[in-house]
């Protein structure tokens, strides 16, 4: 168990900068969540913390090393692979002993104990002398992480290990790892570029872009105190809604003169409105903050999802799964007033008011 420190790191490619002078604190026995779109520098930043890419600049430090010169295998660090990266020819048995044979860490006789230990952890016992052709896909991710946990090691590195999986099983496998690291309590950074998997694992989430986290910060601080329109519309099913518009005399008004809802700031000639889905309450036409027209309506069994033409914008908002609307049909929208944000469309930074 350890502390990952990353210093100014930078990796770059010729012109091309994939993380940019990027420091991050990992705390001891931290859950850290590197969360971001494709490209945005989260898998290069577990690649340098792994030994597997070398940063351009910057420094690297595990515990109490700085192991920018440390081959892979000398950080003590334990990598899952999205592909599982398992050797078909070998046994389920074999496959999570592999480390411990070539790492020569422990005495072969205890290999067995061990092994059986870190299949019970992941439910595999009745599995070991399977080959991983004959398993499933939910049965090979764990043996993946059995073969990690084995090795007892400092850091879990984890690149998008249930992205192969379908959706029921990618919740099942989230539920295991949830337990398994709170059983653990091991230190673990985790890549993905899916927000439900990033809010319901981590400690931290670390939420990435061009190669810099934007926001770093619990799931309820990146949920509910976005710093930026980036993070703002990258967290939450539907994104948040971003409508452009200005302030005056601390009423929000749409570009098309739509008054909306009341702020704390005075008046800005240019800002984008965010308010998230479940926020927004339809009423009754004419007894709400604006009048708008229902352009789609999407029942997902626990809610519905409407999508609202509202002037030359469209809103989502959050219903009662058993209100059925029409499409076309004129309602009401009313705005939480104590629920919306406001950012500066020129830099992409949340405006806050005084006191916040």
């Amino acid at each position: 168990m350890a502390r990952i420190l990353l210093k100014n790191i930078t990796k770059r490619w010729g012109d091309f900068v994939a993380v940019d002078r990027q420091s991050l604190d990992i705390k001891d026995r931290e859950f850290l969540v590197l969360l971001g779109p494709s490209g945005c520098g989260k898998t290069t930043t577990m690649r340098m913390i792994a030994g597997l890419e070398e940063p351009t600049a910057g420094e690297v430090w595990i515990g109490d090393r700085m192991v920018n010169d440390d081959l892979p295998k000398d950080r003590d660090v334990a990598m899952v692979f999205q592909n599982y990266g398992l050797y078909p020819h070998m046994s389920v048995f074999n496959n999570i002993a592999y480390p411990l044979k070539i790492r020569k860490s422990v005495p072969r006789s205890r290999i067995p104990e061990l092994v059986n230990e870190a299949a019970e952890r992941v439910e595999l016992v009745p599995f070991l002398h399977r080959r991983p052709r004959e398993l499933s896909g939910g049965q090979r991710q764990r043996v993946a992480l059995a073969r990690a946990i084995v090795r007892e090691p400092q850091a879990f590195l984890m690149d998008e290990p249930l992205s192969n999986l379908d959706a029921k099983l990618r919740v099942t496998m989230r539920a295991e790892l949830k337990h398994l690291s709170h059983e653990l309590q091991i230190t673990t950074v985790y890549v993905t570029h899916d927000q439900i998997e990033a809010m319901t694992l981590a400690d931290r989430i670390g939420v990435m872009n061009e190669g810099k986290i934007r926001q770093l910060g619990t799931p309820d601080e990146i949920y509910n105190d976005p710093a930026n329109i980036f993070v703002a519309d990258f967290i939450g099913s539907p994104s948040m809604n971003l409508i452009s518009g200005r302030v005056e005399g601390h009423q929000f008004v749409t570009v098309d003169r739509h008054e909306l809802t009341r702020t704390a700031m005075g008046a800005m000639s240019q800002a984008v409105l965010g308010v998230r889905a479940e926020d927004i309450h339809v009423v009754a036409a004419g007894s709400g903050d604006v009048d708008g027209q229902v352009y789609a309506a999407e029942n997902t069994g626990e809610n519905v999802v409407l999508t609202l033409q509202l002037g030359g914008q469209r809103i989502t908002c959050k219903e009662d799964r058993y209100i059925r609307f029409s499409i076309g049909e004129t309602v009401g929208l009313k705005f939480d007033s104590n629920k919306n944000y406001l950012f500066d469309p020129s830099t992409g930074d949340r405006v806050r008011s005084p006191g916040n």
